[in-house]
């Protein structure tokens, strides 16, 4: 399932969570691709266990000044366990 997280409202928020719930029940395996803002927000309700098993985050790891032509360290930190 493929979803865009643009339209930052109460009403989408519930609507992921309802779909991610919904397949979970049918034992469904899900990695979350992106979706920093939904992430985020899942983790501080404490939904974020029940709703899917996993972040795929491209830049987890590594964060990129393009105007310095630096990385450096990814300061944000995503743990669901």
């Amino acid at each position: 399932m493929v979803v865009d997280y643009r339209y930052h409202t109460p009403e989408v928020y519930q609507s992921l969570k309802s779909m991610l719930a919904s397949l979970k029940r049918q034992e469904f395996k899900l990695i979350v691709n992106g979706g920093d803002v939904f992430v985020s927000e899942t983790l501080k309700d404490g939904s974020a266990k029940k709703l899917y098993d996993g972040v795929n985050q491209e830049d987890v790891f590594t964060t990129y000044d393009f105007n310095k032509k630096k990385y450096d360290r990814q300061i944000k930190k995503y743990e669901l366990l």
